[in-house]
């Protein structure tokens, strides 16, 4: 693999990072004959989005017709952030989000904001004293 096996992501997000050079790390994978997969998995890993953080209580758990479940969390600052499960988030984020909920409990959930989701990486439930 050469330049092109680059995502654009990947050049755009760090294109100003000092270090060594995306063409250069793509010249020693392509020198060490590294497998083409095991390439594309490391870009793909380079090119994902940084975790957000959203710190606050859950306002709402509200179940839909069609069985997906939203999520609301509001922050601090009074800005809202929903989640779906399940395709956001697994049946024990899903369970942990309705217990804070009725405990009056904070939560911080850790997300990657994608396109048309926010896959949840982690959720911490504390007490809100």
């Amino acid at each position: 693999m050469s330049m092109e096996a680059i995502p654009d992501k990947a050049l755009r997000r760090f294109e100003k990072v000092e270090g060594i050079p995306l063409p250069v790390i793509a010249e020693l994978f392509s020198r060490m004959q590294l497998a083409g997969d095991l390439q594309q998995a490391f870009w793909q890993q380079v090119a994902a989005k940084p975790w957000e953080q959203t710190t606050g209580s859950v306002r709402a758990v509200t179940t839909m017709g069609d069985g997906v479940t939203l999520v609301e969390v509001i922050d601090r600052d009074g800005s809202t952030t929903i989640f779906y499960h399940p395709r956001d988030m697994s049946d024990q984020q899903l369970d942990e989000s309705k217990r804070a909920q009725s405990h009056g409990l904070s939560v911080r959930v850790m997300y990657q904001d994608e396109a048309e989701k926010r896959p949840v990486k982690g959720l911490e439930v504390f007490s809100s004293a």
